[in-house]
């Protein structure tokens, strides 16, 4: 655990200013994020089933369907991803479709916001990126 004191223009660590103690909070250590949901060929065609004729089906909708907590969102999300291009779900989607089923209209916007989607991802990574070696350095 670490401590911190949290300001726009200047950290300090509780080491290297111990009379400010009153400014300081405690924040936890960075945890690895917990691995992505095991999924099998089983789920997929589960997803596929459930969806077919259906339309766009918000998570809840399929985790209400589903009966079961172990298909929770997260769990649903990579079963989707897991699929591939045959279920079809993008950033501000109205949820998951079958790609079969989906309009030209549909898939080009889904193509637009993917494509938004991994711009955004890239300045803000280059802008971290950036950051993180003035500040640290590079490492080898």
């Amino acid at each position: 655990m670490r401590v911190v004191f949290h300001h726009p223009e200047f950290d300090f660590d509780r080491a290297a200013a111990p009379e400010a103690s009153k400014a300081f909070t405690t924040v936890r250590s960075p945890r690895e994020p917990s691995p992505a949901p095991k999924v099998n060929l089983a789920d997929i065609e589960w997803l596929l089933a459930l969806l077919k004729g259906k339309g766009w089906q918000k998570a809840w909708q399929l985790e209400k369907a589903a009966n079961d907590k172990k298909k929770n969102e997260r769990k649903i999300r990579a079963i989707a991803s897991a699929a591939g291009h045959g279920i079809v779900s993008y950033p501000g989607s109205p949820g998951y479709k079958l790609w079969a089923e989906c309009t030209e209209e549909e898939i080009f916007h889904a193509l637009a916001a993917w494509r938004s989607q991994i711009r955004d991802n890239a300045l803000r990574y280059a802008g971290y990126r950036r950051a993180a070696y003035a500040k640290f350095g590079g490492r080898s």
